[in-house]
This record gives structure tokens, sequence and C-alpha cells, in this order.
């Protein structure tokens, strides 16, 4: 048989094709302990999280469900946001805030984890505390709707007039709706 291409390998190695690109990995030892989660409890934990979400008129058996799994994984951070939730729908803020803090130190903070952080700091009376996680949350998103309402009412309520102003214009661009002032919402 007649090599057709002899000299592909040696152009393809030139062209920096031939090489895998990847590096040398070391995997742990069979069966070592590597401090992750085993796909096995990952796999329950998503089921109990599927559970969770179907249980929607039945608050209480859904959060056992998201505290069952916060028992075997207490860094499971949806079911600690969704937890959170659950305590200030208990208006039970300052273990809310607890809660979302642990998510938003983690590399799993989202914009909602921080608009409710805010809310939390909100109304248990701390305004530039709340102020700075409503910010961070347009960091992460810009257009969270959320975090702009609250935004704008906070410094309505101050009577910061330029900053309210811009906050209700980036609302009402995104919503096609005038923000209205929120009830019971600390100054």
């Amino acid at each position: 048989m007649v090599d057709v291409y002899p000299t592909l390998a040696e152009d393809l190695t030139a062209l920096g094709y031939a090489s895998s690109g990847t590096r040398d990995v070391v995997l742990p030892p069979l069966l070592a302990d590597t401090g992750l989660p085993s796909s096995a409890n990952t796999a329950d934990e998503l089921q109990l999280i599927v559970r969770a979400t179907e249980l929607t008129g039945d608050r209480e058996a859904a959060e056992a469900l998201h505290r069952r799994i916060l028992e075997k994984n207490p860094n499971n951070y949806h079911s600690l946001e969704t937890v959170a939730l659950y305590l200030m729908a208990d208006r039970k803020f300052k273990l809310a805030a607890d809660q979302l803090e642990r998510v938003l130190t983690s590399d799993r903070g989202s914009p909602s984890a921080a608009t409710n952080l805010g809310i939390c700091k909100r109304l248990m009376g701390r305004r530039d505390e709340a102020i700075h996680w409503l910010e961070r949350a347009l960091e992460m998103d810009a257009n969270h709707v959320g975090a702009l309402l609250h935004l704008w009412d906070l410094h309505t309520k101050k009577a910061e007039a330029q900053q309210a102003a811009g906050y209700a214009a980036r609302y009402e661009a995104l919503t096609g709706e005038r923000p209205k002032p929120l009830q019971g919402g600390r100054r």
C-alpha cells in the first residue's frame, strides 16, 4: 500500500494540530475521598428538589424536603436559597439573611439571592446594607427589576430624587410601567 500523504503528520505537527492540547492530568486513586459529593448523592438531591418543586401547594412538605437535602449537604445552594425564601415569608429576616449570605459568598450567588438579601437587610432596618446588596444584584444583572424597584423605593423615601429617577427610568424601560411605592418597606 502506498502512503498518499507521507508528510501529513509532520505538516499537522508544524501547524499545531497534531497535539491534543491537553495537559497531563493526575486523577485521584480509585474510590479516594475527593471531598466532592458523590454522583449518587447528587442524583438523590436532584430527585428531592424535583419533588419539592412539584409540591407548589404544600409549602411545609417542600420545605421539609429542602431541609432534608441541607442535612446531607449543607452546601446545596439551591436549597439554601429556597429555605431563605421560606424564612422571609415567615418574617425571619435575620435567619434568611444568614442563609443568603452563605449563598452569596460562594461562587453560586445570583442576582435574586442578592436582591433577597437586600430586601432582608431593608426589612431589618439596615438601609445602607440593603442598598449595597441591591446594587450588587444589578452588577450581576443590570436588568433585575426587583432590585431596581427596591432601589427606586429606598431613594424615593429618602428624597434622593436623582438616584430615584435613574432607577425609575430603568425600571420603566424594562417593564413599561412606572414603579409604585412598596408597602411595609423601611426607609
